[in-house]
């Protein structure tokens, strides 16, 4: 099963351009997409304290797309994701 520092590599080498380091949204591309990324760190708050872990795993895989809209600024990850396990707990 992947760990944490499996998930830290994933996201230095998928994420940290536009999400940034902290997940704050202010990656070094943050500035060149349409819509700003969202601050990560804001997804527990966000949604009553809880980590909405098979919803953000769900999004970075590919899917589902927010209010039923079909376009995505955000790539999707999955084909990245294939051979790896995710734990969802």
């Amino acid at each position: 099963m992947p760990d944490r520092t499996d998930g830290a590599a994933f996201f230095a080498e998928n994420c940290v351009s536009c999400h940034g380091p902290g997940g704050r949204g202010d990656g070094p591309l943050a500035n060149l997409v349409s819509e700003a990324p969202p601050d990560l760190t804001t997804l527990s708050p966000r949604n009553g304290g809880t980590f909405p872990a098979a919803q953000a795993l769900s999004f970075i895989y590919g899917g589902p797309y927010s209010d039923g809209h079909l376009a995505r600024i955000m790539p999707e990850f999955g084909e990245r994701m294939t051979h790896d396990l995710v734990p969802v707990r």
